[in-house]
């Protein structure tokens, strides 16, 4: 549990949240004995990690927020580490800091130089929006790097920047049509695009963490793709402008359902193709002002 290791840290937090949505009542008794060293408080909330997340940080104190899934393993110096990064940036200009993934999603060189022909995300890339308006995630960073977005598996946020935005839920929600469920796909792309215009993000090679999902979820094949696919379509309906790039976008958004019909005959569910059509269907409901980070190159 990531808490247990926010404990062992060199440096301690001040204070844990947790914003607990699970089925059961989470349970923190065993947390108490810690308390002389931080405050540890549960707030809990139906299933929806916009909220959630929305909860914490209007919720958190200190002026250096950062964000955890659940299924994070750090190592003992991962709060050192980042809270020295803030603190040489004398003028404030980092807003946001993303650690580095040491087990990342590794995909087949076919795949990825399909993924990357598509210009779809690729899982191999540089935290940066792709010229068709759709984001490409990576891991793989030796130094230190700019980046357009991060994600919040392991997110550092300066709260005086932080807290003027918020996790737009409003998009996701029963959006595509008939879809009902706290999953969301993208929330933390378009919090930090929006945060990346206040300042420099980063990722930070030295700050390393490890990523375990669960294998089980509360959502089918068709859900999860239906969320996914629209995500795709509505951030890159509002990044491009000229017409070549429209031209890339229409051109990503086909090799993303080639995808899904692959993955749709590899697992013998239509619900992946049928999910992406769904998506497709759905019409783009208007955005969060994007203006002052499209195209934007840091």
């Amino acid at each position: 549990m990531v808490v247990h290791d926010l404990m062992s840290q060199t440096i301690i937090p001040q204070e844990i949240i947790i914003v607990d949505a699970s089925d059961e009542k989470l349970d923190v008794s065993d947390l108490q004995e810690n308390r002389e060293c931080t405050v540890v408080k549960v707030l809990t909330s139906r299933p929806d990690i916009c909220k959630q997340r929305n909860m914490g940080l209007q919720s958190a104190r200190g002026e250096i927020i950062t964000f955890f899934d659940d299924d994070v393993r750090l190592p003992k110096n991962y709060c050192e580490v980042v809270l020295q990064r803030f603190a040489e940036d004398k003028k404030g200009e980092v807003v946001a800091i993303g650690g580095k993934m040491k087990n990342p999603r590794v995909a087949g060189r076919i795949e990825v130089a399909l993924r990357k022909l598509l210009m779809v995300p690729s899982f191999d890339g540089r935290n940066r929006v792709l010229r068709s308006g759709i984001p490409d995630f990576g891991y793989r960073f030796l130094l230190e790097t700019r980046v357009d977005f991060l994600s919040t598996t392991a997110l550092s946020v300066r709260a005086s920047s932080a807290k003027t935005i918020t996790f737009e839920a409003y998009w996701h929600t029963r959006v595509p049509k008939g879809i009902e469920t706290g999953r969301r796909f993208g929330e933390d792309v378009l919090f930090t695009l929006r945060l990346g215009a206040l300042g420099a993000q980063i990722i930070l090679p030295s700050a390393e963490f490890e990523h375990w999902p669960s294998h089980r979820g509360r959502e089918s094949a068709f859900e999860i793709q239906a969320l996914y696919s629209f995500f795709l379509k509505y951030v890159s309906a509002h990044m491009v402008r000229s017409v070549p790039e429209r031209l890339l976008r229409a051109w990503a958004l086909i090799g993303q359902g080639l995808i899904c019909l692959v993955q749709t005959i590899r697992f013998r569910d239509v619900g992946y193709i049928n999910g992406y059509l769904l998506a497709m269907k759905a019409p783009c409901p208007e955005s969060p002002d994007l203006s002052p980070v499209r195209r934007k190159r840091l």
